[in-house]
């Protein structure tokens, strides 16, 4: 089952602030996470934040931080960036 991606507006922001190429790459790991967003503790890793426990999913120079709502069959994309940088969620 693929999950519906939404875009929160930290995400949203990040691929307005980027280039093509970027914004193509993330597509293609949003794809490939609708298909199997699942904890593997290889790419994909619990990421605590109290009161709610999110994913971070680090691949290619990039994380991706989300959490699934399964009511919706949505994968709710909390925030992009790079992984060089800090994930920030508020």
């Amino acid at each position: 089952m693929a999950y519906q991606i939404v875009r929160g507006k930290l995400a949203q922001l990040f691929l307005q602030q980027t280039d093509v190429d970027v914004q193509q790459k993330v597509q293609r790991l949003l794809d490939e996470l609708s298909g199997d967003p699942f904890v593997d503790m290889k790419t994909k890793f619990y990421f605590p934040c109290p009161p709610v426990m999110l994913t971070i999913y680090r691949a290619e120079g990039l994380w991706i931080v989300y959490y699934l709502e399964e009511s919706s069959s949505s994968l709710k994309v909390v925030n992009i960036g790079y992984a060089k940088e800090k994930p920030i969620i508020r």
